[in-house]
């Protein structure tokens, strides 16, 4: 269904005060704070051990994100599949237009994808490794994001679904589910793309996983689909609309001149579309964009197995994944990698610099946020919340919110 745009609703940034009601009123389905809340205790009721997170150290999360190149991959992966959703490329620009600026659906030309590309990586890594103080806290700042993208699309909108002044949130449950299987799929797939195939078992596990994290976002997880095949079916329907998804030559033209070299974004782009839906990978080679390189692009994944397979354990193992197992009693570290990962930067190894680090990269708004401390707050909140409903707080989440309150 196509909204109207209303005379007296003018697309623009993020909706604030009344404006925002009057969108959220015409929405009305949407994922609640309370039920956003409601499914992370739940999610926190199924840990077995506060250090082991919402996963553990036997779940098929923690096999994936133990290889390094898997993550990162899968980063890229799920940012490709995103972006042609009108809605999710129209609320990441309209997030970051700056004050006086016009909103715009098109992909934004005027930042760094670094920095939120590192900040994206540690996030996941929160999430699948991180003991349950981090990783609540974490999936709580971008459940905080998340509401914050309240909007109408802009004027520049060609979407027949989604045309000028309809309205939308991040947090509608189709655009979640939307979201998490864009993440999850490609997780699994570029594991066994590039490392083999996941056991039986390890495939019924990583199923119920999903379902996990679905729950950490605050999706519920009833929406998500149950099996495997039906994850990738899902997503593959989804990109068979034409209404919904934008697809055209314009629009991957944007996303090329992310790239300083027009071969290097072609042979990418081309390898990206290689495991991507099927019915996305139709719509992008009948791009004449992607008509040269294809050839060269299907060279890609038997060099980076071969790249990933002499690679030493000292780099191919994720920090992350050594830090998580020094935290549960067993061995992670070992010197070759110590001295190894100080080649790379934080957040992708223990090098001095910080990619993700807030004070260096974000937006002035982001850093306001950080400093008023707004999301840790919130996160004390529904952490006391879940310990009354049941699912009591660690000790170190315990000691975490007196420090915070003592700051």
């Amino acid at each position: 269904m196509i909204h109207p745009q209303s005379s007296q609703s003018k697309p623009a940034t993020l909706a604030r005060g009344a404006e925002r009601r009057a969108t959220l009123d015409e929405l009305k389905n949407i994922i609640t704070t309370t039920e956003y809340r409601d499914q992370l205790a739940a999610a926190r009721a199924r840990i077995d051990d506060p250090a082991f997170g919402y996963f553990g150290p036997d779940s098929t999360m923690w096999k994936i994100s133990k290889a390094f190149p898997v993550l990162p991959l899968m980063v890229w992966y799920a940012g490709i599949l995103e972006v042609f959703e009108p809605r999710i490329t129209a609320g990441f620009s309209g997030a970051r237009t700056p004050v006086g600026s016009e909103a715009t659906s098109k992909i934004r030309q005027d930042t760094d994808p670094l920095p939120r590309y590192s900040r994206t990586y540690e996030a996941f890594m929160d999430w699948f490794v991180g003991d349950d103080e981090l990783a609540t806290r974490t999936s709580n700042r971008i459940f905080g994001y998340h509401s914050r993208i309240v909007m109408r699309m802009p004027e520049d909108s060609t979407s027949k679904r989604y045309g000028p002044g309809t309205p939308f949130a991040a947090l509608e449950p189709e655009l979640m589910v939307f979201t998490v299987l864009t993440q999850m799929v490609p997780y699994r797939q570029l594991y066994e793309r590039f490392f083999g195939p996941l056991t039986f078992t390890e495939s019924l596990k990583y199923n119920e996983e999903v379902l996990q994290f679905a729950a950490m976002l605050g999706c519920d997880p009833d929406l998500v689909p149950k099996t495997w095949d039906e994850m990738q079916q899902w997503l593959d329907d989804y990109y068979k609309d034409p209404d919904t998804v934008r697809v055209d030559e314009e629009f991957l033209e944007a996303i090329l001149q992310i790239f300083a070299s027009r071969t290097v974004a072609t042979i990418v782009m081309n390898w990206t579309a290689l495991s991507a839906p099927p019915a996305l990978a139709e719509r992008l080679w009948q791009l004449p964009q992607l008509q040269k390189h294809r050839r060269t692009a299907k060279m890609v994944d038997p060099v980076l197995r071969f790249l990933f397979r002499i690679a030493p354990d000292a780099i191919m193992i994720s920090t992350r994944w050594r830090d998580a197992q020094e935290r549960i009693g067993r061995k992670g570290w070992t010197p070759a990698a110590r001295l190894a990962t100080k080649i790379l930067p934080r957040p992708f190894g223990t090098g001095r610099g910080n990619l993700s680090d807030y004070a260096e990269s974000a937006s002035p708004r982001m850093k306001a946020v950080q400093e008023a401390g707004k999301f840790l707050d919130e996160s004390d909140d529904i952490l006391a919340q879940a310990e009354a409903a049941g699912c009591p707080m660690s000790s170190a989440i315990a000691r975490g919110g007196a420090d915070t309150a003592a700051r």
